[in-house]
């Protein structure tokens, strides 16, 4: 696929490459760093429709720890959907499917969590009986564990490092 790692502005300049994945031959990210404003500012929330919203909200908050911040409640007076609080300005919404409700294939792979200590959160899913890959380098040199919710949903928990090739857009 890539054969090695290195910033975008040393491509440009002909600079060596970074010692970013240099573990892992026959890969290579290509970056770009870009100064300058953008109108957006961050990924929100990702949606996802649930067979069993008591469930999700279960493994979200109980297991994950994310906290519940506020519910959908249809004209009824039955909640249909929640909105769970990650961190910062991101969020997790989760929507009941409709009984019957045909499954739709998934045209995303999985979405990402950051953690502040890998190893310390795959030793606290693992004590709350989730199933959690052993850590491991990605090849953008940070670590990542990988988690499913009760749906199936493939969630990636994310430790940046001084080697990560995202370092230049951190703040």
């Amino acid at each position: 696929m890539f054969s090695s790692l290195r910033p975008a502005a040393e491509r440009s300049t002909g600079g060596r490459p970074s010692s970013i994945g240099s573990s892992r031959p026959g890969r290579r990210l290509r970056c770009s760093h870009r100064e300058g404003a953008s109108m957006l500012k961050a990924i929100a929330h990702v949606c996802f429709r649930v067979q069993d919203l008591d469930a999700s909200i279960e493994f979200y908050v109980n297991q994950l720890g994310l906290t519940h911040a506020f519910d959908f409640i249809n004209d009824a007076g039955e909640r249909f959907g929640v909105y769970l609080h990650v961190a910062g300005r991101s969020f997790v919404e989760l929507f009941q499917a409709s009984p019957g409700e045909p499954e739709k294939p998934q045209s995303w792979q999985h979405f990402c969590l950051e953690v502040e200590d890998i190893r310390q959160a795959t030793e606290a899913l693992r004590a709350k009986g989730v199933d959690v890959t052993d850590p491991h380098l990605g090849s953008d040199g940070s670590w990542q564990v990988w988690i499913r919710d009760p749906d199936g949903n493939r969630i990636e928990l994310h430790g940046y490092t001084s080697e990560s090739a995202q370092g230049p857009y951190l703040r």
